[in-house]
């Protein structure tokens, strides 16, 4: 597969590939809205469709200057991106994307095995690193963690604004 996203991918075809049980969206109730830009278009698809299986509502594109176009007209949680695109780098497109969404959390995957790439994430605020190809328990591990804080923060926001001290109940 051109050294690149999953590991899971390799023998399975797309349509035979299913989420393990402890991520499904019945398990977890954590649905996200996820965007995935990687210009492989055979690891492009195999994520869309497993991260769909597993309840997740995923858009993807080929190109950085694709997926920053719909972040500015859609809302995502996540955005899943590939270091190695064409014309703009993962990197910068998360920056660009955390411009236009400063909430949006970010995965960046990568097969660069440099220090660099890594630091050049953490200072840039990058929510995570996954080297490829894709342990899937480990992708899967991420967006339920990230489901959980998401839920979580609306949560603690909705007892907020029901307190009588909260300024919109005055």
């Amino acid at each position: 597969m051109n050294g690149t996203t999953m590991n899971t991918t390799a023998a399975a075809s797309r349509d035979s590939m299913t989420c393990p049980a402890r991520y499904s969206e019945k398990a977890s109730g954590k649905g996200l809205h996820i965007l995935i830009v990687e210009d492989h278009s055979m690891s492009r698809l195999c994520l869309e469709n497993l991260l769909q299986k597993c309840g997740h509502e995923v858009r993807s594109f080929g190109s950085a200057e694709e997926g920053l176009k719909l972040l500015g007209t859609d809302h995502f949680d996540v955005l899943l991106a590939d270091f190695r695109l064409p014309g703009m780098d993962g990197l910068d497109l998360i920056q660009q994307a955390k411009a236009v969404r400063p909430s949006l959390r970010t995965l960046l995957m990568t097969g660069e095995t440099g220090w660099e790439v890594y630091e050049r994430a953490h200072g840039q605020g990058v929510d995570g690193l996954v080297k490829k190809p894709i342990e899937l328990d480990e992708l899967l591990a991420f967006l339920d963690r990230i489901g959980r804080t998401i839920h979580e923060d609306m949560r603690k926001a909705e007892k907020y604004r029901a307190e009588p001290s909260c300024p919109d109940n005055k």
